[in-house]
């Protein structure tokens, strides 16, 4: 069974799907646990082989250790994680595969809540980003 709020919904897949981003993006994932925590590390096992053949890689992953800027009641993550992958088609394919979905499975019972936002690159000197953030 899928919960709204941990799987994205066709709409979501279909935005991403339909979208002009070119090039490697970042998925930057935003946990929070459930009662069975354990069940998001057998995601974590499950999934690293996807992962691999997708070309994606975890760029960085770390625990919330304080809430600075944002609502306790709403912004009360455990984790952080970024995730790149080579293209959206690349993550597109990922998520379609069947033998994903069984992954996905463990991945819903150890999440309570999740934000999953597609991400790109930006230059980091403030002059040659300026153009970027409008696009």
């Amino acid at each position: 069974m899928t919960r709204t709020g941990i799987t994205p919904t066709p709409a979501q897949i279909a935005e991403i799907a339909g979208s002009e981003v070119a090039g490697e993006i970042f998925m930057l994932n935003l946990l929070k646990f459930s009662d069975t925590p354990e069940e998001y590390g057998r995601y974590e096992e499950a999934a690293s082989s996807h992962l691999a053949k997708a070309g994606a890689r975890i760029v960085w992953i770390g625990a919330v250790r304080h809430l600075v800027i944002g609502d306790p009641e709403t912004d009360d993550w455990d984790a952080v994680a970024l995730v790149a992958y080579p293209s959206r088609e690349a993550f597109l394919e990922m998520v379609a595969g069947s033998s994903y979905g069984e992954a996905l499975e463990h991945r819903e019972r150890g999440l309570a809540g999740t934000v999953l936002i597609c991400c790109t690159e930006l230059p980091l000197d403030r002059q040659e980003r300026s153009g970027e953030l409008m696009r």
